[in-house]
């Protein structure tokens, strides 16, 4: 795998959006009706439209994805963050390991990534790099935590098992 990545080979399926894999010489070509898709996705979330709401607007518009299904916010984020869309062929971004039953993927170092300019470019990289720098500036470390503002919060203890109430 290490070999082919330096090689710039291109290892994936035929279900991205926008290209067409060939087995035989493992490249991508752009399909250009889609590749117009791809385009107003990336412009359209540098002007403020979100995941779901670009979603919406490609299935009212009759558009689907290379499998016939509807567009999904997640595919949406997934290819604002598929850096094939500008040509780049990043590999060796995650290791398997193994260890104690644990086979979950986890992000290498970036200095281990392979990165290939061989595939056919779809965006350019600015616009990949403008739509990545918004998408990063909307994260926030806070989603899913619960600030306990309300005035009992964490005052009423469980009897069974000690934890305190965090809701009225």
């Amino acid at each position: 795998m290490l070999e082919s990545s330096r090689k710039g080979q291109v290892l994936t399926s035929n279900t991205i959006f926008g290209y067409n894999y060939n087995k035989n010489t493992r490249e991508l070509e752009i399909i250009e009706e889609q590749a117009e898709i791809i385009r107003w996705i990336f412009d359209s979330y540098i002007n403020g439209l979100g995941y779901k709401r670009i979603a919406d607007t490609l299935n009212n518009q009759g558009h689907r994805t290379k499998q016939g299904k509807e567009f999904k916010a997640e595919l949406i984020a997934y290819i604002i963050q598929n850096e094939k869309y500008a040509g780049l062929n990043v590999r060796n971004k995650y290791k398997k390991s193994k260890i104690q039953g644990d086979t979950r993927a986890k992000k290498t170092p970036k200095d281990n990534w392979i990165i290939t300019e061989n595939i056919p470019a779809i965006i350019s990289l600015d616009t990949f790099n403008k739509a990545n720098e918004l998408r990063l500036s909307k994260k926030s470390n806070n989603r899913g935590k619960y600030k306990g503002t309300t005035p009992l919060a964490g005052k009423i203890k469980c009897l069974k098992c000690g934890h305190y109430y965090n809701l009225n």
